[in-house]
């Protein structure tokens, strides 16, 4: 796992330095997770995503997409007697993607997303129960495909679809999420 990260922080600060175009992004994403833990049910939860990409040209308008991302999700379990427990995780996510444009302006992207889980937290509701943090797993990753629309030279959207491969805390699947959000490239 940390040959992986160590991987990915190198092609990331390679990046940089060939990078044709830079490119700051933020939005919203939501997570799908699921459990096999019997009495729990999850639900989806929205966050926050932001950070930098890194566009290196391939040729013919195409691009490897990569970048550093913090983001921010986060799902809840409603349990009986009304009590909640809502868990938030914020992660690193390397986006290691290739960009294809079929114009000048639009463009689609796959490829694959690592994540590592920087922090954990948790809230209950309706009970004086002490939270008990969700046990994120280190490291995530996830099959990555998107879109990339740009209405002027510098500004445009990204709308990604990602289907997770791998838990995102002990005994909680990374079943997807979806996450859309502005670009400003400079």
């Amino acid at each position: 796992m940390k040959n992986l990260i160590l991987c990915a922080i190198l092609i990331f600060g390679g990046l940089t330095v060939n990078a044709q175009e830079m490119a700051v992004t933020g939005g919203m994403q939501t997570t799908d997770v699921d459990t096999d833990m019997s009495g729990v049910d999850l639900s989806s939860g929205t966050g926050f995503y932001g950070g930098v990409l890194g566009f290196i040209e391939a040729g013919d308008g195409n691009y490897f997409r990569s970048g550093a991302l913090i983001s921010m999700r986060s799902f809840e379990s409603n349990l009986a007697g009304g009590i909640t427990y809502k868990a938030e995780l914020t992660g690193i996510d390397i986006p290691l993607t290739y960009l294809m444009m079929f114009s000048e302006n639009a463009g689609v992207y796959g490829g694959l997303k690592l994540g590592l889980n920087v922090y954990e937290g948790c809230s209950v509701s309706g009970s004086s129960l002490p939270c008990i943090d969700p046990d994120a797993t280190g490291m995530y990753y996830s099959a990555s495909v998107g879109g990339h629309f740009r209405f002027v030279p510098n500004f445009g959207v990204e709308v990604e679809f990602n289907l997770g491969l791998s838990e995102i805390a002990d005994d909680v699947d990374y079943k997807s999420s979806l996450a859309a959000g502005l670009v400003y490239l400079f």
